[in-house]
């Protein structure tokens, strides 16, 4: 949603900003279309968690690379497709990004990405430790797991 304002941000022209932002576009597409092959194959944990770290470092370089990005932008726009990439695969869900990001970024200028970084470590550590694998298990077997009650003793 904010690509042009990112890359514009960055001191990149609104022209190569917006362009940039079509080619985001395209490789999200292309990223979520994969993940529907993937996600059966591999399984929704080990995708979620790849996706974090993936997403976490990509973030993590693109708060470095910021405020030193080039007129073109182009190690910004390898970074944001990282990103964008990874988060096609194994996450997906963006309300509270789109919704605060643009706040945060005020407040926070290119530390911002540092922020979102830390936060998909924590989630990679959540995943790890609660989202159970749902890979090869029938729906009945999901809800069994999620429903049923402690046996008593």
């Amino acid at each position: 949603y904010y690509a042009p304002r990112i890359f514009i941000s960055a001191g990149i022209g609104t022209g190569d900003a917006y362009g940039h932002s079509i080619i985001i576009g395209s490789v999200m597409v292309l990223f979520t279309i994969l993940s529907l092959f993937l996600v059966d194959r591999l399984g929704r944990c080990p995708l979620m968690m790849t996706a974090s770290v993936g997403m976490g470092l990509s973030l993590l370089l693109m708060g470095i690379a910021f405020p030193v990005v080039n007129k073109s932008g182009v190690l910004l726009l390898i970074y944001t497709l990282s990103y964008v990439s990874f988060f096609s695969i194994g996450m997906g869900g963006n309300f509270i990004v789109a919704q605060f990001f643009p706040i945060i970024l005020s407040a926070l200028q290119e530390q911002v990405f540092i922020v979102f970084a830390i936060v998909c470590f924590i989630c990679f550590i959540f995943i790890k430790m609660y989202v159970p694998e749902t890979k090869g298990r029938s729906l009945e077997e999901i809800e069994n797991e999620f429903f049923s009650l402690p046996a008593e003793k």
